[in-house]
């Protein structure tokens, strides 16, 4: 891939030779040094196309390749934005959704369901275009992604285990609900995640069973209660 891009970089500088200024030229020379990862080329090359067309939704998208590849997601969004912005004020012919309705149509990925404890979910970097989207289709679904891997998670489930038998004894219930929380920090490249999982056991009163556990097993101090002083009192009067 980076040799590809290498090549083409190679042959979008000769282009460049025959025709100066061309605004695509430019943009193709930024987009193949960044996949060739020459990035003091292709920043050399971005201010260049920035000051020959800087209202053009093509610069702030080439720009939006540079942050990507840099791992400054926040600034990848705000250069697709402007980017957004400026296609949707190109031509009166062009239809823009609403910033707020157009929401990416992938699903998130399941959280594994073993009692293990809770596990982050995360995006990976990049969304995979449709083939069959147009230029503002596919930043609008790039936005909507970058959108949602920048946002705060919180994942959360609940546990029920349960194991038969006589109350106080061999029975339990096991209650859990694990709940997972991640925060993007201002990088966003890392985030902050937290963990907890409340955890509530039942077992049952053993004095309260019909089985062969009943309370004589244990004796009425122990299901009755009482203090240990009323204990010992009680084996002293016994022996005087």
């Amino acid at each position: 891939m980076q040799e590809r891009a290498g090549r083409a970089l190679r042959e979008d500088l000769v282009a460049l030779k025959l025709r100066q200024n061309d605004r695509d030229i430019l943009a193709s020379i930024v987009r193949d040094a960044t996949g060739a990862k020459d990035m003091p080329l292709a920043h050399e090359y971005m201010r260049r196309l920035t000051r020959l067309a800087p209202d053009s939704a093509v610069t702030w998208e080439v720009r939006s390749d540079i942050d990507r590849v840099e791992g400054h997601p926040r600034k990848q969004l705000a250069d697709l934005e402007r980017a957004r912005d400026l296609e949707c004020r190109s031509s009166p012919a062009v239809k823009c959704n609403a910033p707020g309705t157009f929401v990416p149509d992938y699903a998130w990925p399941e959280i594994e369901g073993e009692h293990t404890g809770p596990k982050a979910v995360t995006l990976p970097a990049r969304y995979s275009y449709v083939s069959g989207d147009t230029v503002l289709q596919a930043t609008e679904r790039d936005i909507a992604y970058l959108r949602e891997s920048l946002a705060p998670q919180i994942d959360a489930n609940v546990y029920v285990r349960g194991r038969t038998g006589a109350r106080g004894q061999g029975q339990m219930t096991e209650l859990s609900a694990p709940v997972t929380g991640t925060y993007p920090l201002s990088s966003g490249a890392d985030r902050l995640t937290f963990s907890i999982t409340p955890t509530f056991l039942f077992t049952g009163n053993p004095g309260q069973t019909t089985s062969a556990y009943n309370p004589s097993t244990f004796g009425t101090q122990a299901v009755n209660g009482g203090t240990t002083r009323d204990h010992y009192e009680y084996r002293a009067s016994r022996w005087a």
